[in-house]
């Protein structure tokens, strides 16, 4: 690396070096408003999107429908990840027959998450995990009313070890909120979505359509 002072002007010219790209997607999902894009992994869930009126006040929130399935229902996406970054997740979401729901990030048992009330607008549980290619460490989770029943769920953390894809990951829960997340659905219970997001820099909400250039790509 080579400094050159001109004037008061201070300039660093890299020569030859690499350099990561930190500024480059605010928002590390893509299509953050439209769930049944196939940018989304469905779990035993039916997506409708444009199923009813979105904190942003326009008809752009999901409806959740959960399948007949003795399972987990919920949508995932994968982004890349570089192991230890500090990531802030968030999505809103709005209670419909299910009033419960779990925010996590994760590669497998590697996560950090929490879980949610929509009714009473707080946060019930929280909680991390490991696995042999990383461990998970939950930094803050909170829930913000933004009204007309409208709750914002947000959890921060990270995972440090060998893992390159972490995945948002969105559940619905049973009144009892179990912790497995795992439960006989009924076919017609669900819930609203809406606005998902993984930042490196803050929890404000990007919203985003097609892919975007990776936070953590490698620039010359």
């Amino acid at each position: 690396m080579r400094w050159y002072v001109i004037g008061r002007l201070l300039l660093l010219t890299s020569l030859g070096c690499r350099r990561t790209a930190t500024t480059a997607a605010p928002n590390l999902l893509a299509y953050s408003e439209q769930f049944a894009n196939p940018a989304w992994s469905a779990g035993n869930v039916a997506v409708l999107d444009n199923a009813t009126i979105a904190p942003a006040r326009s008809q752009t929130a999901a409806r959740l429908t959960e399948t007949a399935t003795y399972s987990w229902h919920g949508l995932n996406q994968g982004f890349e990840y570089v192991s230890g970054t500090v990531l802030f997740v968030s999505v809103s979401m709005k209670r419909g027959e299910r009033t419960k729901a779990r925010l996590n990030c994760a590669s497998g048992n590697a996560r950090f998450y929490a879980d949610f009330d929509l009714v009473t607008g707080t946060v019930v549980a929280t909680g991390s995990g490991s696995n042999a290619s990383g461990t998970g460490t939950l930094l803050a989770a909170d829930i913000v009313n933004e009204g007309n029943g409208w709750y914002r769920l947000r959890i921060k953390g990270y995972v440090s070890g060998t893992v390159t894809t972490l995945y948002f990951d969105t559940e619905l829960q049973t009144m009892s909120g179990q912790s497995t997340n795992y439960y006989q659905g009924d076919r017609t219970s669900g819930l609203y979505i809406w606005g998902a997001s993984v930042s490196r820099q803050s929890w404000t909400y990007v919203p985003t359509t097609a892919p975007t250039a990776s936070a953590f790509a490698v620039v010359n």
